[in-house]
């Protein structure tokens, strides 16, 4: 192997090992447990949000500020990586910044809606800075007849990486009935961070009937706590309060689907 090539290889690699970052945070995994929802297995909230129209708005809105924020950075670090001698430097910091604000997203847990966002902000924009001084060594390791080849080469070792972390993430915490690093899920296959148990709920409040103060799923309508039922807390309530705007006034559904008594 010359050193030409061991040096594609290298520069390949990193795309390998870069890539899996959008394949597990901003696509698959992390972005589904910070939507979270209702658990069908346990009725609970899970996830960051607990809400699934509300997290995809919140999602949205954070992947929207990223891209401005990176379109208003990428002509400055493009124009840093052009003018040489600190590329590798700044190629270094950006993947760094990239690697400790990813595993600062293992932290947040139910609740915590604007830490998760930050730090994925932050870890988002390292990522795609970092993509920047990665791809200005193209026009270093190749010239001019094989530059498209060897780039073709980048994207598809870093295909490849993600699909390998997916597959992963698919036996390592979808498949096995319980997940690897503590990770908790339901039935459903949905990964859930629980924020109450419904035991905690029936020893503040009892078999009560149903009032304002104590909204639950009233699954059979006779306006009584039901040992199958599960009482919400205020967070879940207030995000539900939010969905069911969002339904009524974006998607049209009229009183937001009557899903909840206490709404």
């Amino acid at each position: 192997m010359t050193k030409n090539t061991r040096t594609i290889l290298g520069w390949c690699f990193y795309d390998f090992a870069n890539q899996p970052f959008t394949t597990i945070v901003v696509t698959f995994i992390y972005s589904a447990y910070f939507v979270g929802g209702i658990s069908s297995e346990t009725g609970l909230a899970g996830g960051i949000v607990g809400s699934s129209a509300m997290g995809q708005v919140y999602w949205g809105n954070i992947t929207a500020v990223c891209a401005v924020i990176i379109a208003l950075l990428s002509p400055i670090m493009g124009a840093a990586a052009d003018q040489g001698g600190h590329r590798k430097s700044f190629l270094l910091f950006w993947t760094w910044i990239c690697i400790i604000f990813s595993v600062l997203l293992f932290f947040p847990t139910y609740g915590d809606i604007y830490t998760a966002l930050i730090l994925f902000a932050i870890a988002n924009i390292a990522f795609e800075m970092g993509g920047v001084f990665c791809n200005a060594y193209v026009s270093d390791i190749s010239q001019s007849n094989n530059m498209g080849k060897i780039s073709g080469y980048g994207y598809a070792f870093g295909y490849l990486g993600g699909l390998l972390a997916l597959i992963f993430c698919l036996f390592t915490i979808y498949i096995p009935e319980k997940p690897m690093f503590g990770i908790s899920k339901g039935d459903d296959g949905v990964i859930w961070e629980s924020c109450i148990s419904n035991s905690d709920w029936k020893e503040d409040y009892g078999d009560s009937k149903w009032n304002d103060a104590e909204p639950f799923m009233d699954n059979n309508s006779n306006g009584f706590w039901d040992p199958d039922e599960f009482f919400l807390d205020s967070h879940i309530l207030k995000e539900k309060k939010k969905e069911r705007l969002i339904l009524e006034k974006v998607c049209g559904v009229k009183n937001g689907g009557e899903q909840y008594r206490a709404m």
